[in-house]
């Protein structure tokens, strides 16, 4: 997650945490958003919210389970 983050740059990341409560809450959105994308046939958008996920909340089973579904 730490590589991830510097490749998105923290400002990013910090705009992010900004708009939601919490870290894992914003990994929650992410991953239903990345669900609804790939029910739509976006896989390249469902992997991009599904890593933002993982990047959010490392232990998030579910951004790990969409990621294997992708």
């Amino acid at each position: 997650p730490e590589a991830a983050q510097r490749l998105l740059g923290d400002k990013f990341i910090k705009g992010l945490e900004q708009s939601f409560a919490s870290r894992a809450e914003a990994s929650k959105f992410f991953v239903s958003k990345g669900y609804e994308y790939l029910t739509e046939g976006q896989a390249d958008t469902a992997r991009y919210r599904f890593n933002l996920a993982w990047l959010l909340d490392p232990k998030n089973p579910d951004a790990y389970r969409g990621l294997g579904l992708l």
